[in-house]
């Protein structure tokens, strides 16, 4: 589910007390923009990136939430789930990202 319409609802839960975790649906770096300072952030790499991605843009895309999101708090993670079919490199990718942060 898209939370893009009702991000500011999360502005009524008690501030660094949560943790925002879309499901690749919601466009986090609106909800950043929204949230900022207000909760700690997870994910939110999209399964079919991890899936039919390759690495190079795994790690770009995982980077740009690190330095987007990593100063107020990230939890690195795909959105929902990782695939079974998500090919390891594009995992590892993803984690390479988080570490170097």
């Amino acid at each position: 589910m898209s939370w893009n319409r009702f991000i500011d609802y999360f502005l009524d839960l008690p501030k660094g007390k949560c943790i925002f975790s879309p499901d690749s649906t919601t466009d986090i770096f609106k909800a950043g923009e929204v949230l900022k300072g207000h909760m700690c952030f997870m994910g939110d790499v999209s399964p079919s990136l991890l899936t039919l991605g390759i690495p190079e843009d795994v790690y770009k895309y995982a980077r740009r939430l690190v330095d987007e999101f990593a100063p107020q708090g990230l939890i690195m993670s795909s959105g929902c789930s990782i695939p079974p079919n998500a090919k390891l490199e594009n995992v590892k990718a993803m984690v390479a990202a988080a570490l170097e942060g």
